[in-house]
């Protein structure tokens, strides 16, 4: 969670989730992906879902916040999505947009 919030504390955040380790999700994932997700969003940014598992995407399903994210296979498209989006989202040196990775989230 640490390396989240040091992401999530700038203006515009573009934060990618890698979550290939991510075996689990419980209730304790869940708050600390909505947690991740509404302080991207009070900075004006979003959070992206990397690498998911079909069981995890299942249960974020099941619990109705999975349409809360964008779910993408891999980082690498994940990371492509803040650049193929309008121009007002994408992350670069003209201020619009701060890009990090999150390497593994685990459960």
């Amino acid at each position: 969670m640490r390396e989240c919030e040091s992401c999530l504390d700038v203006d515009r955040p573009c934060l990618v989730l890698d979550c290939s380790k991510l075996i689990d999700v419980d209730i304790q994932v869940t708050q600390l992906l909505l947690a991740c997700l509404e302080d991207a969003i009070k900075r004006n940014g979003d959070v992206r879902l990397a690498c998911l598992s079909r069981d995890a995407n299942a249960t974020l399903q099941s619990i109705g916040v999975s349409s809360l994210f964008e779910i993408y296979g891999s980082t690498a498209e994940a990371i492509s999505s803040f650049y193929s989006g309008p121009a007002s989202w994408s992350p670069g040196g003209d201020g619009r947009g701060n890009l990090h990775q999150v390497s593994e989230i685990q459960s």
